[in-house]
């Protein structure tokens, strides 16, 4: 049996983060570089006549799969040279790139994946999974991802299912493994980003040598607060559909944010913690209350919680400026 670690993700809303910094967070030199991003959050809206869509989420140097987590390599294979042309098998494609300890990341029809909503109802739904380890005794891959229940955790999945869901979605299979690269923590992008999330600034601009950049229009820090009431008033005029990650994500931001200032106490970087600690723990509290009333407004369709929402989002970002200003205030940067 091939078990290759997976450390539990801080964030989850989207498995795109999970899956990597599952991989990073095994090892406390990535920990420097995991404290200097994930700060700044986008908000966007893409609204087509009547319908109103918007998200959130993490906003990084840039949102290339892979470039954007500097201590991570990706070696793409594609199922047409490797399968077709050369005839390799794909179980040992797999089983060998595991053994070497390349983590592997593809997308699969998620009619052949167990414990996923689609699997054995809707053919040719496609996803995204990464694969860990496998059982050779069991013949069973280990992979992780959403469940049918939308919860992100381990599985397993027979070789015969995986490789129809491969073979189905027809997606190339990347090699991901950990570069051994030095990152020292960067107190002064942490301070430039906070400064970015407080005042609502766009982030993408702060390196325009990566030819990336994003619109104005956006949503940035704070602000997104803003684009999450608009997001309820869609609800509460039928333009859009619930998504329960814009709640979360302001969550696991909170909850990102918490283990920061943990860090930064620990590294001597952070003046008067202990107050900025226990005031951060209110803010999120309150978030946890703002994702919990959206979750039950979700199951219930109750528009009526919408009018509390709108207060616990104000309220939560009248706390969430003044503790930002205060950590502002409070780091150590030299």
């Amino acid at each position: 049996m091939i078990v290759l670690p997976l450390a539990d993700p801080p964030i989850r809303s989207y498995q795109i983060h999970a899956y990597r910094l599952s991989i990073i967070l095994n090892y406390p030199e990535c920990l420097p570089w995991f404290y200097s991003n994930f700060i700044q959050v986008v908000g966007k809206t893409n609204c087509e006549e009547d319908f109103f869509d918007y998200s959130v989420d993490f906003h990084l140097a840039t949102e290339e799969f892979h470039t954007a987590f500097p201590w991570l390599d990706f070696c793409p294979m594609s199922p047409n040279i490797f399968f077709e042309k050369l005839s390799c098998n794909v179980h040992d494609v797999i089983q060998y790139s595991l053994d070497e300890g390349h983590y592997l990341y593809t997308i699969v029809d998620e009619y052949y994946i167990p414990s996923r909503q689609a699997y054995q109802i809707k053919q040719q739904h496609f996803h995204d999974i990464l694969i860990y380890g496998y059982d050779s005794v069991n013949k069973l891959y280990l992979v992780s991802g959403f469940d049918q229940n939308m919860q992100y955790r381990k599985t397993n999945v027979p070789y015969e299912l995986m490789e129809k869901a491969i073979f189905s979605a027809g997606a190339p299979i990347t090699q991901i493994y950990k570069k051994s690269i030095k990152y020292e923590l960067n107190m002064n992008l942490i301070e430039g980003l906070l400064q970015d999330y407080l005042y609502s600034h766009n982030s993408s601009k702060r390196n325009m040598m990566n030819s990336y950049s994003l619109p104005d229009s956006n949503y940035y820090g704070v602000s997104a607060y803003d684009g999450f009431i608009e997001h309820l008033k869609a609800v509460q005029h039928d333009r859009t559909l619930y998504d329960i990650r814009i709640p979360h994500l302001f969550y696991e931001h909170k909850e990102c944010m918490l283990l920061r200032l943990k860090y930064l106490t620990d590294q001597n970087r952070l003046k008067e913690s202990n107050e900025i600690i226990t005031k951060y723990k209110i803010v999120l509290e309150h978030s946890l209350i703002l994702r919990n009333l959206y979750l039950k407004l979700m199951v219930t369709n109750n528009l009526g919680l919408i009018e509390n929402l709108y207060s616990i989002v104000v309220n939560l970002k009248k706390l969430d400026m003044e503790i930002s200003d205060k950590m502002l205030s409070c780091l150590v940067i030299d």
